[in-house]
Parts: structure tokens; C-alpha cells; sequence
């Protein structure tokens, strides 16, 4: 039996967990991905999220950031430092400083911001571990694509 670069992925992690912000998205999340016995599937304000220190190798936030205010994506960037294992990756998808939706911005409740601000944020946070060595993030690869951008 063959399988994909996904499953063969998904099979060599012990356990993964989704989190989305919207109820809406959860059910459509678990269908498409819930043949994956190690995901766990959830809704949560990660603005009120708190986790285990050190708990995941990778973080993936798609699209989220926008919809926080500066404060609130300030607040999260501290707490995902203190997650993250050491060695592990934080991968950030987020829109572009261009405000999506109508030209007024009526209608759309997101905080289009410039790169720069996720960059100087992210770069701001760091952890010690036990034996109080401190530990920060660096950017290994940043583009934008489109109305989006990406950071690893």
C-alpha cells in the first residue's frame, strides 16, 4: 500500500492537534483530515489559549493573525515562543498590508499589517529552558505571494 508524503509525515508524529477559531471550520476540518488517527480536532479563542510549555515541534497559523488586533497577535507571538519545542518551527501564513474585501474596508473585520510587523513582533520573544539557556526564534525564510505572505 502506498502512501502520500502527507500520510508518511503524519505517521512518523505522535500526535497532532488542530485548532480553529471559527466553528464553522472545525467539522470541514475533521472530514478532510480525520482519517489521521493522531489528530485531535478542535475550536478555541487563542487569544484565551494557554498549552503545555514545550508541547510541539511546529506550529501552523493560516490566515489567523489577521484577524487579531496588534495587542492580541503581540500577546500570542509570546506564548507560541514558549510552546514551540527547541529545534522547532513556527510556520506563519497571514495577508499582505493590502486590505482585502471592499476598498473601504465596511465590511471586513481584519488588520492588514506590513511584514515588518510580524518580523519585528515574532523577533521580540524569547524562553529560557531549566538550566536557564535562552532560546529565541529566527527567520529562516520569508516571501510574499500574492495578497499573502509567509514566514518560516
Amino acid at each position: 500500500m502506498e502512501h502520500s508524503a502527507q500520510e508518511q509525515e503524519m505517521s512518523e508524529a505522535a500526535q497532532a492537534q488542530s485548532i480553529d477559531f471559527t466553528d464553522n471550520k472545525t467539522p470541514k476540518n475533521e472530514f478532510l483530515n480525520g482519517h489521521f488517527s493522531i489528530v485531535t480536532f478542535m475550536c478555541a479563542d487563542v487569544t484565551s489559549l494557554y498549552l503545555r510549555d514545550a508541547l510541539a515541534g511546529n506550529y501552523f497559523s493560516n490566515c489567523l493573525l489577521m484577524h487579531l488586533s496588534d495587542k492580541e497577535v503581540q500577546n500570542l507571538a509570546e506564548r507560541m515562543v514558549i510552546w514551540l519545542t527547541v529545534g522547532g518551527f513556527l510556520f506563519l501564513r497571514d495577508s499582505s498590508s493590502h486590505q482585502p474585501g471592499d476598498s473601504q474596508g465596511k465590511n471586513n473585520p481584519t488588520h492588514p499589517r506590513e511584514p515588518r510587523f510580524y518580523t519585528r513582533v515574532f523577533k521580540e520573544y524569547f524562553t529560557y529552558d531549566d538550566l536557564g539557556n535562552s532560546f529565541e526564534l529566527s527567520l529562516m525564510n520569508f516571501k510574499c505571494v500574492g495578497p499573502h505572505i509567509y514566514w518560516l
